[in-house]
């Protein structure tokens, strides 16, 4: 029987795993340079694209297209 709120410990451990391994990377170091991130920006459409989970679809289709051409 699932009782809502069964794993939230375990839940919030793995996302804090996940938050804290981005620190330090190269995309916290640009934002933290950028400072407030304007809408329609490089960086803002490459969030929202990794955020969205569409990332994968275009790396997907960029792989298949390199791959038909050879």
């Amino acid at each position: 029987m699932w009782v809502v709120g069964q794993n939230f410990w375990q839940e919030y451990l793995i996302l804090e795993k996940l938050t804290l391994s981005v620190e330090g990377s190269a995309a916290a170091a640009w934002q933290a340079s950028i400072g407030s991130v304007a809408a329609g920006t490089l960086f803002a459409t490459l969030q929202s694209a990794a955020a969205t989970g569409s990332a994968l679809a275009w790396g997907a289709g960029i792989g298949g297209a390199i791959a038909m051409a050879f």
